[in-house]
């Protein structure tokens, strides 16, 4: 079939030709191909390797996140984590169509996620928004307070560009209420560290957000609630490590909710409580050698 001899003989002695050597060699590079491929096949399916690109807002990297990844590395030393943030989700989206990430980590209305039908959208928990305000403020000592009485109190808000943004204009537009703005901020970190200095009035997700120096209350009247959730494009496929990065956010999800429940007896009235630690998982004993840079 390849129209050259492969083999001579001499005498009793098969000698390949210069096709036959040509051949040969090409057959030994297949073999060390094939080898290789099962190698790679073998540490993605014991996730000695692979990678996961999620895309989040900088207050769920902050308080939600990081701590995800601690535990996936812990677990998962040999898979490599890209994270890209930005406070406009539409980038995010954008980024997950055109396959630049895998996974999305985003907040969105309770029960209406508004994302296209072309993503898949998987709840992991839900968080309330209060208003915080250092101890040493005058609203410290109430309990709960409308909007309309707080007009005169100067208010940081999130950037105009971020999900938490539109709900809190929403609230402010159902009240009636324009409010005096002191500073925008794109980071809860920040606006913590603001209001513990008595910088102003600020809108928090409650979970992680809770310090000893701060007083917290609920929004007057109906309490406001995000979901946190991860979207991802639909596919009849997804890699193991992406399915296991999923899992883990399922799973502190649930730790969160049941911390949360059991917060809300304490956290009656005034909301004051501490900032709940994720739980210590031990990495997955594994023979993986890579190590995580």
């Amino acid at each position: 079939e390849l129209g050259q001899p492969l083999v001579t003989r001499a005498g009793k002695r098969i000698q390949l030709t210069e096709a036959g050597s040509v051949v040969v060699n090409l057959a030994r590079q297949v073999h060390r191909d094939i080898s290789m491929a099962q190698q790679q096949i073998n540490e993605l399916a014991q996730l000695r390797s692979g990678l996961v690109r999620i895309g989040t807002g900088p207050t769920l990297l902050s308080y939600f996140l990081i701590q995800i990844l601690e535990i996936f590395r812990k677990r998962f030393p040999g898979v490599e984590v890209y994270v890209m943030t930005d406070t406009h989700r539409g980038h995010i989206l954008e980024a997950l169509d055109r396959n630049q990430l895998n996974l999305g980590i985003l907040l969105t209305y309770p029960d209406h996620p508004q994302f296209s039908t072309s993503f898949q959208c998987i709840p992991i928990y839900r968080d309330e928004i209060v208003m915080g305000v250092s101890k040493r403020h005058p609203l410290a000592t109430k309990r709960s307070i409308s909007l309309g009485k707080m007009r005169e109190f100067p208010f940081i808000l999130p950037s105009k560009n971020g999900f938490l943004r539109g709900v809190i204009d929403k609230a402010f537009e159902n009240s009636g209420v324009v409010p005096k703005i002191l500073m925008e901020l794109d980071n809860q970190e920040a606006m913590v560290r603001m209001i513990e200095v008595e910088s102003g009035i600020a809108f928090l997700c409650k979970f992680r957000a809770v310090t000893d120096k701060i007083h917290f209350f609920s929004f007057p009247g109906q309490p406001i609630y995000v979901d946190v959730v991860i979207v991802y494009p639909k596919t009849e496929f997804l890699p193991r490590a992406i399915t296991e990065f999923i899992r883990i956010c399922q799973e502190e999800g649930n730790y969160i909710k049941f911390q949360v429940a059991g917060s809300r007896k304490a956290a009656s009235g005034n909301l004051k409580g501490k900032t709940y630690p994720l739980r210590e998982v031990e990495p997955e004993k594994s023979s993986a050698r890579v190590a995580n840079g």
